[in-house]
């Protein structure tokens, strides 16, 4: 069960984070931008992940679900899962980012060397940023970290909003429908949502790659602006759940 959220995560997160990548280092970009190619690709992973993973673990694949699962649905999901899955999720991301790294290892140094950035200096997560997620590159879309916490738990809930209805008793989904449906309304989200904050919408998508992105090259600066994207989906995702369950399906 929680080898399959490890593998899940790992691959949702790897695959996104590489179309970030790709953007970012190998198109010239002087900042990462989403757009719809790589909103594509992040539904893409998203849906693959799903149907790998759902059968096993319930493709959680994000603290946020797990957490919203716990409150609004305990008969389905006991809080003392809470801790092993978001383990697994974490290791799962953090594998992620590894693999990124060292895939793109000489891309980020190609990119780096022509944009001057140095590594850790102040403005160098101008580089990090296909890895972990930072508002204020955008300064001129979002205002402050209030701001991008509001986005970020906006699109949690909007994201596990979905996956409640479409999971929920009432609704008679085929099983095999639910992985696109999730996978479609997250790429909708990192397109609509993105260009603000990044569009993590789940904290170990943002954590896992910035944990790795501090330890294997940009040091603590890599950690700027991390709040919004660890706590706006931890509310954002149980409010979702709620209106889907006891609103929308009551």
């Amino acid at each position: 069960m929680l080898i399959a959220e490890v593998f899940g995560t790992c691959m949702f997160v790897q695959i996104g984070c590489a179309a970030n990548a790709v953007a970012l280092y190998t198109h010239n970009s002087t900042t990462m931008t989403i757009d719809w190619q790589v909103g594509v690709v992040w539904a893409l992973a998203m849906t693959v992940a799903v149907f790998l993973s759902a059968a096993l673990s319930g493709a959680h694949l994000n603290p946020a679900v797990s957490f919203s699962f716990a409150l609004a649905r305990p008969a389905d999901f006991r809080f003392r899962k809470l801790i092993p899955y978001w383990a697994a999720q974490l290791g799962g991301a953090l594998l992620a980012g590894i693999v990124n790294l060292f895939l793109f290892h000489q891309a980020i140094s190609h990119y780096e060397k022509k944009m001057a950035i140095v590594p850790g200096a102040a403005g160098s997560i101008q580089s990090a940023a296909a890895f972990g997620c930072y508002w204020s590159l955008n300064s001129k879309y979002i205002s402050n970290g209030v701001h991008a916490f509001f986005i970020e738990a906006f699109g949690t809930g909007v994201l596990v909003f979905c996956i409640f209805a479409a999971t929920h008793i009432k609704n008679p989904l085929p099983g095999v429908a639910v992985p696109p449906i999730i996978g479609a309304m997250y790429g909708v989200l990192v397109v609509t949502l993105g260009p603000m904050t990044g569009g993590s919408f789940n904290p170990v998508r943002d954590m896992g790659p910035r944990i790795v992105s501090v330890i294997g090259h940009w040091g603590p600066t890599a950690l700027t602006n991390f709040l919004p994207y660890l706590l706006g989906p931890m509310i954002g995702g149980p409010i979702g759940a709620f209106l889907a369950d006891k609103v929308l399906m009551l």
